[in-house]
């Protein structure tokens, strides 16, 4: 279980309980994914869930499926070897952006010693995409550090812009030549919570572009790589309900995009609640009972907490 500290500072204060400054009850976000049998399952609705807060049943007030606009932030953690990857990833952007709808917005980020935004968020595609292309493998890169460090500064992009009601994603993609890092994830994760920003990230295998079938074709040490990289960033991604993929080939950059768009949007009330030593209050959320016999052992995937006020 992840245990966060107690000093939240500026971000606690995203995530008022009670009612809001209107006097209108603050409500939770839940950004949530169902995966069956490795395929995302749409066109449910919200009798298809049930939201447990601190184990406690929670009624859904809000619900929306796809059709609720999207921002994500396309992060590249740059380094002269990744130059390849980015190029094949900008070879497959015009398909995979195809996945996104009208009204959706995309940023680019690049990171390597330190972070830059190539492009703010934008519903032109077009600009996205000629950004991939032209901008992005042009860029001298300084160095790199830590895919960790790459993910903080991806949840402070979002904390510093203005919540709107859409869906917030990240979509980090590096590869295993990238640092790792030993301190704890938790920092990362409560600037998620508090950007209700969910972080999605591609480990980009070594040989992307040729062709490999399998974790097989790794040698020990590259196996071992990707292994510590997924280890990592495994509690940040599984904290905010993402998703780790390892990508082979171009198709990863639409396989990644289409799992981050098929995904709900549900909303509940925050319960009050007596003070408490416990930082954060937990989320569960699960398939209702018949749903759950149309999909055995499916896969909700959504963030495990929030933090509270002191």
């Amino acid at each position: 279980m992840l245990r966060l500290k107690k000093d939240m500072g500026a971000i606690v204060v995203v995530l008022l309980l009670g009612t809001t400054s209107q006097g209108q009850p603050a409500l939770v976000h839940l950004d949530t994914a169902v995966a069956f049998k490795g395929q995302a399952v749409t066109g449910l609705t919200r009798n298809d869930f049930r939201i447990f807060d601190d184990d406690s049943e929670q009624s859904i007030v809000r619900f929306a499926g796809e059709e609720q606009p999207l921002d994500i932030l396309l992060v590249f953690h740059a380094s002269s070897q990744m130059v390849p990857t980015i190029k094949v990833i900008a070879d497959a952007a015009h398909n995979g952006l195809q996945e996104l709808h009208r009204g959706d917005r995309v940023a680019v980020m690049i990171f390597d010693a330190k972070s830059r935004v190539v492009l703010p968020l934008t519903q032109d595609m077009d600009a996205v995409e000629r950004t991939l292309k032209n901008d992005v493998p042009g860029l001298v890169y300084n160095g790199h550090t830590t895919a960790a460090a790459a993910a903080t500064r991806a949840a402070e992009f979002f904390l510093a812009e203005s919540n709107n009601g859409r869906r917030r994603s990240v979509l980090h993609v590096f590869s295993v030549d990238v640092g790792v890092s030993t301190r704890a994830e938790e920092t990362a994760t409560e600037k998620y919570w508090g950007a209700a920003a969910v972080y999605n990230a591609v480990i980009v295998h070594p040989f992307v572009g040729q062709a490999v079938s399998t974790m097989s074709n790794l040698s020990p040490a590259l196996t071992v790589g990707l292994k510590i990289l997924e280890g990592t960033l495994t509690g940040t991604v599984r904290e905010t309900g993402g998703e780790l993929f390892t990508a082979r080939d171009a198709r990863a950059f639409r396989d990644a995009l289409h799992r981050i768009r098929c995904r709900y949007s549900l909303w509940y009330e925050k319960p009050s609640r007596a003070p408490r030593f416990a930082p954060q209050a937990m989320i569960d959320v699960e398939l209702a009972k018949d749903t759950k016999k149309r999909y055995p052992k499916a896969k909700v995937r959504t963030r495990s907490g929030y933090l509270l006020t002191r």
